[in-house]
């Protein structure tokens, strides 16, 4: 088949050597690019050899941060393609989020980019180069990719199939009546911490998210459906009898902010509901289609984001880096805070940006007696989660790496004390050692970790951090030096250190380097002081404000610095 428009992105990257398949065989698609205003837009296309002309193309759009890569391996897409005969492609976000162009009052994260336009001219690409069915084109969208669906259904600018929307709020911008109805299913988790059921409190006139009520109600307006559902199971709701075209609603009883999974022996966010499975009989199997029953055994769902970089390739594992975020915070907000996906698509490895409970790690609490408190267990929750990742993604499983800021450095010192037979490397950002850890870290093996910390950090003082409680101080965590010395020491290492000062070159702040020598079985202890530095992730300015965290050194980039050291470290050094 001729492909005039579409540029094979491996090629710039030369002939690829060859490798033996892994034995699980992983779901793989190829990137492609377009030119579209005056940009270079990649997207992945897996073509199932069942595919023929005419047929069906399923267009999939990926969460915030991640990417096609990862979208396609885990979202279990594909294998609907190869049943159905249908393309299916993944394009990449022009940003962080996707742009839906619906409201300018909605912040950021950068300049807006054409994503409706790209999305518009990958589509006629494939129609054209493909023939795909002009009129069997289907979207479906997780997170921010399902917001830019819902927006893609009713702006008129194209003619949908279907449109599928996973863990994605309906906006207050949503117009009550689109151009066109277009069948229509909401999957959403009753425990979706990012998209509560209930919506958010409107404030005049600022965008806000609707409640699961309100985003039925604004489906039934534009599809034309009686208030009275044709099958109702629970909260779930399917309206078929519509004068425009069919909704449903799928909720997920115990589902936190996921693409939802079932089967295959995995050991979180088993809702008993698969996302994949329900698109594909509401697509494609609409005569029969029926609510799913759900009734996994979990408590509450897990919510991560994963990105994948386009040098991903499932005939070879690739590494991984875990990044914990602080307290209170979430898996996006690391995202923002440390651009490591921008170190990873350039390095090649896969970035995991998983979600603490209620904003936060226990990465000491059960060690307090507050385990009652903060029943979740994250050391067994981040194994599980790597165990999870491993069904759909080649993992090197001797290239497992965490990473961590401020209370997501407490959680990696943790790991690095309970779960180095696990993870190769560790390094800690803005945290020092709570004295409550060491009895764990008596117990566990060395392993090579990296300390990154500002002598102005107002958040976890670098002279330690002092609690008080009925009127006593308390100090509850060492000194920075003092938990450099206690790896260095736990590691084998020499006292003395190698010392590196770099240029100056952010104002008010300078980076000096520590490396421990002669540490034993190359568990490295590596410490970047950064004087003058506050409670921030060197390398990236503008996302926390100096007023609130104090200065951010750009003499050093903590992503690349922290990648450098984990690469040199396998976990059966």
């Amino acid at each position: 088949m001729i492909r005039t428009a579409l540029t094979v992105i491996a090629l710039l990257w030369g002939g690829a050597p060859a490798f033996a398949q892994p034995a699980r065989q992983y779901a793989d698609a190829p990137i492609y690019s377009i030119e579209h205003a005056g940009a270079r837009r990649a997207f992945a296309l897996h073509t199932p050899t069942s595919f023929r002309r005419g047929g069906p193309l399923i267009v999939a759009l990926h969460g915030r941060f991640s990417s096609p890569k990862a979208f396609q391996a885990l979202s279990g897409l594909n294998a609907i393609g190869d049943v159905r005969g249908a393309l299916v492609a993944y394009p990449q976000a022009g940003g962080a989020l996707w742009n839906d162009g619906a409201n300018p009052g909605l912040a950021r994260i950068a300049a807006p980019m054409d994503d409706a336009g790209f999305i518009a001219a990958m589509i006629a690409t494939l129609v054209e180069e493909y023939g795909v069915g002009a009129e069997r084109v289907f979207i479906v969208g997780f997170d921010s990719g399902g917001v830019m669906a819902q927006h893609l259904a009713c702006d008129g600018s194209m003619r949908l199939a279907g449109v599928a929307v996973v863990s994605a709020p309906g906006w207050s911008y949503m117009p009550q009546s689109c151009a066109r109805a277009t069948p229509a299913i909401v999957l959403h988790g009753r425990r979706d911490l990012f998209v509560p059921v209930g919506g958010d409190a409107a404030e005049g006139d600022a965008p806000h998210r609707l409640s699961a009520a309100d985003t039925i109600a604004r489906w039934l307006s534009i599809n034309r459906c009686a208030d009275q559902a044709n099958e109702r199971r629970g909260a779930s709701l399917y309206y078929s009898a519509c004068s425009g075209a069919p909704f449903a609603y799928v909720a997920v009883e115990r589902g936190g902010h996921e693409w939802f999974q079932s089967g295959d022996g995995r050991r979180i966010n088993r809702s008993g509901v698969s996302a994949a499975t329900t698109v594909d009989a509401f697509f494609f199997a609409r005569e029969s289609f029926a609510l799913p029953r759900g009734g996994g055994s979990m408590q509450t769902g897990r919510s991560y984001i994963v990105y994948a970089p386009p040098s991903y390739d499932p005939a070879r594992p690739m590494p991984v880096v875990v990044a914990l975020h602080g307290r209170p915070s979430n898996a996006p907000s690391m995202a923002a805070i440390t651009e490591f996906h921008a170190v990873a698509e350039r390095e090649g490895f896969i970035v995991v940006y998983p979600d603490g409970v209620g904003g936060e790690w226990r990465s000491v609490a059960d060690l307090i007696g507050l385990a009652n408190e903060y029943p979740n267990d994250d050391v067994a929750f981040l194994g599980n989660l790597i165990d999870d990742l491993s069904l759909d993604l080649n993992i090197d499983q001797q290239r497992l790496y965490i990473t961590g800021f401020s209370n997501g450095g407490f959680m990696t010192m943790r790991m690095a004390c309970e779960a180095s037979d696990r993870f190769a490397a560790f390094a800690s950002v803005g945290a020092a050692l709570y004295n409550d850890i060491r009895d764990v870290c008596r117990r566990g093996s060395p392993a090579p970790i990296m300390f990154i910390h500002g002598t102005a950090d107002r958040s976890i003082a670098f002279d330690g951090v002092v609690q008080r409680s009925q009127g006593e101080a308390r100090q509850v965590s060492m000194s920075v030096p003092n938990t450099v010395s206690y790896f260095a020491n736990r590691n084998g290492c020499s006292p003395q250190a190698r010392r590196i000062d770099f240029t100056q070159g952010s104002p008010d702040t300078q980076v000096i380097r520590f490396d421990q020598i002669g540490c034993a079985n190359n568990n490295d202890v590596t410490f970047f002081l950064v004087n003058g530095g506050g409670h921030v992730w060197p390398g990236v300015q503008g996302v926390l404000p100096e007023e609130n965290f104090g200065p951010t050194n750009m003499d050093i980039s903590a992503s690349q610095v922290i990648w450098d050291f984990f690469k040199q470290h396998t976990l059966d050094d």
